[in-house]
């Protein structure tokens, strides 16, 4: 079975296991996408000790990598493919959260389902092997890796709208960051 059918095949048996709409994760979703910035900007402000909001924006990003996950899988909306722009919305807002395009990371992470673990094939294997110092330093690597495994792997077959959608993604993700960093001073 070729690579496309054989996602198709895995899709459908997806789809024939989904439940509802995940109102619970879609409520942890808006309260990550809005907290935050409320915490940027409360910190931006003087209105929290900046060692608070580490904190706090730690968890938030850390919390961002399950609504990202969900949404990759397509389990936010579940059956309700009338919804399937909540999975989309949702993956691509927090995802700017967690630094990682969500284009990206979809195809990554789908490639690291059909290959965990071989070495290399599975793009996450680089991410999570080695010292404890090396996966820390991961995530610094995660949005490089991420989109240098999108690039190697499906740049050439990804539609024109997936390119443009991923290069509007990086440049939206680094351009607020560097709006804060002006904004609030290094």
């Amino acid at each position: 079975m070729a690579s496309s059918e054989t996602d198709r095949a895995a899709q459908q048996a997806a789809l024939d296991a989904m439940g509802e709409v995940a109102w619970p994760t879609v409520v942890f979703g808006c309260a990550i996408i809005v907290g935050y910035p409320s915490v940027l900007i409360a910190a931006g402000l003087g209105m929290m000790p900046v060692w608070a909001a580490f904190i706090i924006l730690s968890v938030l990003v850390f919390a961002s990598y399950t609504i990202v996950h969900e949404a990759v899988h397509g389990s936010i909306s579940g059956k309700e493919t009338s919804l399937d722009w909540l999975n989309e919305g949702l993956g691509h807002l927090a995802a700017q959260v967690l630094g990682a395009p969500f284009v990206a990371h979809r195809k990554e992470h789908i490639d690291h389902h059909r290959f965990t673990n071989i070495a290399d094939q599975d793009p996450d294997l680089p991410l999570v092997s080695g010292s404890l110092l090396t996966v820390l330093m991961g995530v610094l690597r995660v949005l490089p890796l991420q989109t240098s495994h999108y690039m190697r792997a499906h740049w050439i077959h990804a539609s024109r709208r997936d390119r443009i959608v991923l290069a509007v993604e990086i440049m939206v993700m680094i351009l607020w960051r560097v709006a804060v960093l002006v904004w609030v001073g290094w």
